[in-house]
């Protein structure tokens, strides 16, 4: 899940725990008729109420008729409204009633937990399903509210009244929150929030995959030219160095190509040569032209041979990078810098091998 998926994902938990509490608002009063007292009840009510009743039937194991509720409201006036009900209505509607209140708050609840832990694009699935539920029952609660009541009324005995009951602020904001959520979670969901970034790229990789099948042909040919590119170069490499025979002894400095034609220095007995690594100071290394030294000093390279050891020590003064190859092997010498390598070593200016020396 990316961050602000996450971020909208809990913006969205919040709106649903608001939801929750906007419970304890006041959500319906009831009017008896006559000269009776308008009772309204909220949320805060019903917890306040049925903890105060729990703790005194714990306490005394009864409630008496006269225990008070709420205000005037007495515990034999709650059991005579219930029996009223009861008498009207019938028992199994008084309980599909009781249900049906309960399920939006129930899904809510569920739907708040869920969007809650989820981390996963699956894991907003199922609050998404509760909370379209809960609202579509909360509409048809709100819009019809009138006519089920009238509908109730037509169950009702001969001389039982069904109160007036009004819809107050506390299921409008229960509503509006849950629909904020649900708005908020398929906002994350429309702009990807819930995606995991790893099989985003996974897929991109196989779509690129896909579409680089038209391209075959391009990196088909690119890959044949680098091939040749490799087999050319490692042709000339052997071309370039000698055959161990007899008639070449550890020591030899020789040039192939370049600027590099036709040199040859024995320091098989050990010494110090230097070459340069442009045409102007490899002429100034070879004592054909004089001119500004600072051109040798910064376009030259030592070679020092130790015979006891056999082994050759370079120290480069160029400006040009030195391609120092052995047995495959390919190292890059920049100026200032040092380097040990055995005999049978190749030294290339700069990497495009236009002028090459051969260390026997």
């Amino acid at each position: 899940m990316r961050n602000y998926g996450r971020r909208l994902k809990n913006l969205a938990a919040l709106c649903l725990l608001l939801a929750l509490l906007s419970l304890l608002l006041p959500f319906f009063k009831v009017e008896q008729g006559g000269n009776a007292q308008t009772v309204e009840v909220s949320g805060w009510d019903v917890v306040t109420s049925v903890t105060k009743l729990s703790v005194h039937y714990l306490q005394k194991g009864t409630i008496e008729k006269d225990y008070v509720v709420k205000g005037d409201l007495t515990w034999q006036e709650v059991c005579q409204a219930y029996n009223s009900a009861n008498e009207a209505a019938g028992r199994r509607m008084l309980v599909g009633s009781l249900i049906a209140i309960a399920i939006p708050v129930i899904c809510c609840f569920f739907a708040f937990l869920l969007t809650l832990v989820a981390a996963k694009k699956k894991g907003m699935v199922l609050p998404v399903l509760l909370l379209i539920i809960a609202i579509i029952e909360n509409l048809f609660l709100i819009r019809s509210f009138d006519q089920i009541l009238q509908f109730a009324g037509s169950f009702a005995t001969k001389g039982t009244k069904v109160p007036d009951i009004t819809l107050l602020v506390g299921i409008f904001a229960f509503t509006l929150f849950c629909a904020i959520a649900l708005g908020i979670i398929l906002f994350a969901w429309l702009i990807r929030g819930f995606e995991d970034p790893e099989k985003e790229e996974s897929k991109e990789r196989q779509s690129q995959g896909k579409g680089r099948g038209s391209h075959r042909s391009k990196h088909s040919k690119k890959k044949r030219k680098k091939r040749k590119k490799s087999k050319k170069e490692s042709k000339e490499q052997k071309e370039e160095q000698p055959e161990k025979t007899g008639n070449v002894c550890p020591g030899q400095i020789q040039g192939k190509r370049g600027i590099f034609q036709g040199l040859s220095v024995d320091l098989s007995q050990g010494g110090t040569f230097v070459i340069g690594t442009n045409q102007t100071a490899m002429q100034m290394a070879q004592g054909v032209m004089q001119e500004d030294f600072k051109v040798l000093n910064q376009h030259s390279c030592i070679v020092q041979y130790d015979a006891s050891r056999q082994i050759y020590r370079l120290v480069s003064h160029s400006k040009e990078s030195l391609v120092v190859c052995h047995n495959q092997q390919q190292s890059i010498l920049k100026a200032k810098e040092k380097l040990a390598v055995p005999g049978d070593t190749t030294i290339y200016i700069s990497e495009d091998r236009e002028s090459g020396l051969y260390l026997s």
